[in-house]
């Protein structure tokens, strides 16, 4: 909770809680106790989070004209008014209390097995694929066994054979065959320290990786991939698409698929194909290809590249940045340059700029993000809020809790 309530001060909450949920519920899996027990402290954690800057939430910045209003018809500096931090002390207290709490009855939450959170665990006959994953030099993995990985308790995992019998625990380059469904491959792509045994055919798909997705398709009788002299590239260039693993059924030994070329394909052989989602519709797709499913959050990790490197260096100095300036443009001293000229809304637009010219976030994504019924409720919302000001409804609302709050000074006036 602590490290959400941190992240969740400076960054959009429903963006932390999108992002921990996938790694608190893979953690929680592998060390064996339900999800449950952490996803609503999660939330929690988030929305505090979001209290403690300026930055944190949008209610602070509309709190941040109200205080205008509290400390102007009080008869106070009108250029009092909420700071970055100024909330901060409350949210901490907050965060404490809740945190606290959320320990104290942990057991009231509602326990649901990790088979349940997850999706069912139990092998059915037929869909097993073998996928063969490297261990990283120097990743999280290497020195640690099998059974505390925890990797056996993925979904869709069903069996991890380590091929170096001689070290009970896993060593830098090791070769190890994962038995695992389809959706099973995309809960181990999310575990950190494993490499694919064909990564190197995966970066050659290009840098598009927002594109990529995982797909598991049937071979047609007959299909031009089953050509002898059906190469890497050409795959690349025909289908966008490289096979990960494969499953003939029917078959009692299973496919150990490392690189293409090396196996020989046959009609009705089922693959796991990691592709560019503008080549799914093309000919080429339909004439080899007779059954196509789309695996849900199966994009490949933006990790692991010297350009993913830079732009997380990019972006947390950046963020920084932002911080630093929105802070100090709130501190009146004669060696403050920033002061009243580093305004929130010319930090984010900077901080924007930074991202869309490293790539971390692309105009389609932004665009993605804007919701018509959220703009339409805002939009409601002025005109509901002018209803009350044309009533006299907002200033005698405002008028007792500034009556009510006012002697408490700035903390009440904040907590308020």
């Amino acid at each position: 909770m602590a490290v959400t309530t941190v992240i969740s001060s400076v960054l959009a909450n429903t963006a932390v809680v999108a992002a921990m949920i996938p790694a608190i519920v893979s953690w929680a899996r592998r060390i064996n106790i339900s999800p449950s027990y952490m996803l609503m402290p999660l939330s929690f954690a988030a929305q505090l989070g979001g209290s403690c800057t300026l930055v944190g939430s949008s209610v602070c910045l509309v709190c941040q004209g109200a205080t205008r209003y509290v400390w102007g018809k009080g008869g106070k500096d009108p250029n009092s008014e909420m700071g970055m931090f100024s909330n901060t002390p409350i949210g901490i207290a907050l965060a404490i209390v809740v945190t606290g709490a959320s320990v104290l009855f942990a057991g009231l939450l509602p326990s649901r097995s990790v088979t349940e959170a997850g999706g069912a665990d139990e092998e059915v006959p037929g869909t097993r694929f073998v996928v063969s994953v490297t261990v990283q030099t120097n990743g999280v993995l290497t020195g640690k066994t099998v059974q505390e990985t925890g990797i056996k308790r993925l979904p869709g995992i069903f069996a991890v054979d380590k091929q170096n019998c001689q070290e009970p625990v896993l060593v830098p380059s090791e070769e190890v065959h994962v038995s695992c469904s389809a959706d099973g491959l995309v809960h181990l792509r999310q575990v950190r320290g494993f490499d694919l045994v064909n990564a190197e055919e995966l970066m050659s798909l290009g840098t598009h990786r927002r594109r990529r997705r995982l797909f598991e398709a049937t071979v047609r009788a007959g299909a031009p991939i089953l050509a002898k002299d059906l190469t890497t590239d050409e795959m690349r260039r025909t289908y966008g698409a490289c096979v990960v693993s494969a499953r003939r059924p029917g078959q009692a030994s299973p496919i150990i698929w490392r690189r293409f070329g090396l196996e020989r394909l046959e009609g009705g052989d089922i693959l796991l194909l990691e592709a560019d989602q503008e080549y799914c519709n093309s000919a080429a797709w339909s004439k080899s290809f007779s059954l196509v499913r789309e695996l849900q959050g199966s994009a490949p990790p933006r990790m692991g590249t010297p350009a993913d490197g830079v732009r997380s260096v990019a972006v947390c100095i950046g963020m920084g940045l932002l911080l630093v300036g929105v802070g100090l443009n709130d501190l009146k001293y004669d060696w403050n340059f920033a002061y009243k000229h580093c305004h929130i809304l010319i930090a984010a637009g900077v901080f924007l700029s930074l991202l869309l010219a490293t790539r971390t976030v692309t105009p389609d994504t932004l665009y993605s993000t804007i919701r018509i019924d959220v703009l339409l409720t805002i939009a409601g919302a002025f005109g509901l809020g002018n209803a009350l000001q044309i009533t006299g409804v907002a200033d005698l609302i405002a008028m007792k809790i500034s009556e009510l709050v006012r002697p408490m000074g700035r903390l009440g006036v904040y907590a308020a």
